[in-house]
């Protein structure tokens, strides 16, 4: 490749570079579009697998807010890339509305179907 005198490439190594530099923009363009698919296809797949809808309520069996009722404010994928679903949860005050306080879990497809943190009330 040619420079100029400066160190940059001239106009006809540029024009050389271009089909190669285009090819480039193509797959980062297919690429871009296939996580935006993958991420609609992921969360598909948790609205599926998730035995809890947004709005359920919830009898929370874990961590620091168990056997409290809980309201189910988002179903989701799960983090990292795994597949699977994440649910996120209000807590609920004692006149039933939902709190400040959240939990949330998730459960991947190779877990054991019984390791659920919540049951539908």
């Amino acid at each position: 490749m040619e420079t100029d005198s400066n160190g940059f490439l001239t106009l006809e190594s540029m024009m050389k570079l271009q089909p190669t530099l285009d090819q480039i923009a193509g797959m980062d363009s297919q690429i871009t579009t296939l996580g935006h698919r993958r991420h609609m296809l992921r969360y598909q797949l948790a609205e599926l697998l998730c035995p809890h809808k947004v709005g359920d309520i919830v009898t929370i069996e874990g961590y620091a807010y168990r056997g409290q009722k809980g309201k189910v404010l988002v179903v989701a994928s799960p983090p990292y890339g795994e597949l699977g679903y994440r649910v996120e949860v209000a807590v609920l005050k004692n006149d039933g509305t939902p709190g400040k306080h959240r939990t949330d879990w998730y459960r991947c497809l190779y877990q054991a179907p019984d390791s659920h943190h919540m049951r539908i009330s």
